[in-house]
């Protein structure tokens, strides 16, 4: 019985790999943990919950602690997967989305990551959750894309470039690779050139 239930689980979530793969994604991806409060940003990752559970999908248990927007958030991730550490980048993606939408409050179609992402969907008419949509384009951004494979639409990708931003030692690594990058490279280069940045 266990060996037809364990058959497909190819990624078991320990403590030790959960860290690891956290670590991995904070490098890659800081924006997700950082939180601007009083003109000042603060790292405040959420809180990672091991779910003893077989499953293929993880998610974002809160936001943010009840109704305190500056307390750490939960992501839930079962402990057996089938699909390999694709539940991780999930439930960080579902996160991502939540917050932002937290964070703006009732204007969350309009402004910021959640509203660029949603016009996206409307002028495409792309239907479907949006969040369920965003935590998919999260997971190809983090697992191909920060590697230089284009999984994702050019305006999508040009969303997470500067909304979702990886660190700046990967996009540099990624203007090499290839001409869609260089060219966003370029354009954050010259952006910040203009504000001063340098």
């Amino acid at each position: 019985m266990n060996s037809n239930f364990l058959r497909d689980v190819n990624f078991l979530f320990a403590k030790q790999s959960t860290c690891k793969l956290l670590e991995e994604l904070i490098f890659v991806e800081p924006s997700t943990f950082q939180r601007k409060i009083k003109n000042s940003t603060i790292f405040m990752p959420p809180y990672v919950v091991i779910v003893p559970s077989y499953g293929e999908v993880g998610f974002c248990w809160e936001p943010v602690e009840g109704t305190n927007i500056y307390g750490r958030g939960r992501v839930a991730i079962p402990i057996f997967s089938r699909k390999g550490i694709e539940p991780f980048y999930q439930a960080f993606g579902d996160y991502r989305w939540k917050l932002e939408k937290e964070l703006a409050f009732g204007r969350w179609m309009e402004e910021g990551l959640t509203g660029e992402y949603y016009r996206y969907l409307e002028e495409n008419k792309i239907k479907g959750n949006p969040a369920e949509l965003f935590s998919k384009d999260y997971v190809l951004w983090i697992s191909k894309e920060s590697k230089g494979i284009q999984k994702l639409e050019k305006q999508v990708r040009e969303i997470f470039w500067h909304r979702v931003p990886f660190n700046d030692k990967i996009k540099e690594k990624l203007s090499q690779l290839s001409y869609v990058y260089k060219e966003l490279w370029e354009r954050d280069l010259r952006k910040r050139q203009r504000e001063g940045e340098f």
